[in-house]
C-alpha cells in the first residue's frame, strides 16, 4: 500500500487502486484514504474492480479524482 501512495505522490497525474485480502493495517488505510486511493478488499467481484478502473478513468488518471 505504501507503494501506491508513493507513486501518487511522485507521479501527480497517475492513479491507483490498492487491492487487498481481509486483513488490513488500519493505520495504512488511513493513508490511502488521504490521499483518496481506491482500494478493494479481496474477495470482490469483478464490477467492484471495473467500477474503481472507470473511475480513475474519468477523472484523468487521478486518483485524486476517483472513488470506488
Amino acid at each position: 500500500m505504501a507503494f501506491a501512495v508513493e507513486l501518487v505522490k511522485e507521479l501527480q497525474n497517475t492513479g491507483a487502486v490498492v487491492m487487498s485480502g481481509p486483513t488490513r493495517d488500519e493505520e495504512e488505510f488511513l493513508l490511502l484514504q488521504r490521499y483518496e486511493i481506491a482500494f478493494l478488499k479481496k474477495p470482490f467481484v469483478a464490477e467492484e474492480l471495473l467500477g474503481a478502473l472507470e473511475a480513475l478513468r474519468l477523472s484523468g488518471g487521478s486518483s485524486r479524482a476517483a472513488t470506488a
